[in-house]
């Protein structure tokens, strides 16, 4: 809670939280996010925050999204970049159209390198998501199929024994 130097301690503290992926872990952050925070622990924050938020649901990384978007205009380079990572992290294909906007209307150079580098990975981990959740569906699909014929097998070997005894 108290202000450090270069706030070195909130930051290492922010960062580890993403060692603790769950919603708790993100309310913990969710002070830490805005601007009365100094922009070392900020950004911090903030990166933990997306990276947390991309390993859990989608209910959380919509939400999770929500957040961040806003801090891509914050006054701070710095913030910018960190918020950037955060949604790379996220991986959440909504944030992309803002992405894009920071990409053609920032100022620094590095910055909308950075955020056209980023709307690429954040594309790329979307589609990523959503082919895996395609596959864990075709898996379950394939899994039910297989205990119908493993049931269907079993009546039919139950009905070769009893024609066999009879």
């Amino acid at each position: 809670e108290r202000n450090g130097y270069r706030d070195l301690i909130r930051s290492a503290a922010a960062s580890s939280m993403a060692h603790f992926p769950d919603e708790q872990s993100l309310s913990v952050l969710e002070p830490l996010l805005g601007r009365g925070t100094p922009k070392n622990g900020r950004s911090a924050a903030l990166h933990a925050y997306g990276r947390i938020a991309g390993l859990l649901d989608e209910r959380v990384r919509l939400r999770a999204a929500k957040i961040l978007v806003p801090y891509l205009t914050d006054p701070e380079m710095r913030v910018r970049m960190r918020v950037l990572s955060a949604l790379e992290a996220l991986g959440e294909a909504s944030t992309t159209g803002a992405v894009r906007a920071l990409a053609e209307g920032d100022l620094f150079g590095s910055v909308k390198r950075a955020a056209r580098d980023a709307s690429k990975r954040i594309g790329q981990r979307a589609a990523r998501r959503s082919s895996d959740g395609e596959l864990g569906k075709a898996v379950e699909k394939l899994r039910k199929e297989q205990e119908t014929a493993k049931r269907k097998i079993a009546a039919l070997e139950d009905r070769l024994s009893a024609s066999e005894n009879n």
